[in-house]
């Protein structure tokens, strides 16, 4: 946990030992690869590894696998994340936007992950100086959480 550096070393070997490289695990492990990226700051690792897994994630939404259109909408995120990391705020905005418009049609299944969206769009605004929206996005973040894990809740101190 947080050791991003061997994350990623035993991450490399993973990659490697996965012999479909348009599988979900191997999606799933680029994705898991572009968030260590991301917390070290090396977001043309992350940018690209995220890329592929998007792109695979897309092609198992498309013929209805199970879960995929969570993953889409986990990506949609990450990349909101990673240009709200940026400052490229508008476009962040639209990626959290797609996120949440996949985790609203999924419904209780992913209110959680859309309570995220809901943060992290609320962050964006704020860094954009657009506070009323933000709070908007905060107080639909609190409520989501609050109603699934009550007020000590972990997300609650996000």
């Amino acid at each position: 946990m947080a050791d991003h550096r061997t994350a990623m070393h035993v991450l490399k070997i993973s990659k490697e030992l996965c012999a479909d490289h348009s599988s979900e695990l191997y999606a799933h492990l680029l994705n898991t690869n572009g968030c260590c990226a991301f917390e070290l700051n090396d977001l043309v690792t992350c940018r690209q590894d995220w890329a592929k897994a998007f792109a695979i994630h897309g092609i198992w939404a498309e013929k209805g696998a199970p879960g995929a259109e969570e993953e889409l909408a986990n990506q949609l995120n990450n990349f909101g994340n990673l240009e709200s990391g940026e400052g490229k705020y508008d476009s962040a905005l639209c990626y959290f936007d797609r996120a949440k418009k996949i985790r609203l049609k999924l419904e209780k299944d992913a209110i959680v992950p859309l309570g995220v969206s809901h943060m992290t769009t609320g962050r964006a605004y704020f860094l954009k100086g657009m506070y009323d929206e933000a709070l908007r996005h905060y107080g639909s973040a609190e409520k989501i959480f609050f109603d699934q894990f009550g007020p000590k809740g972990h997300f609650m101190a996000q």
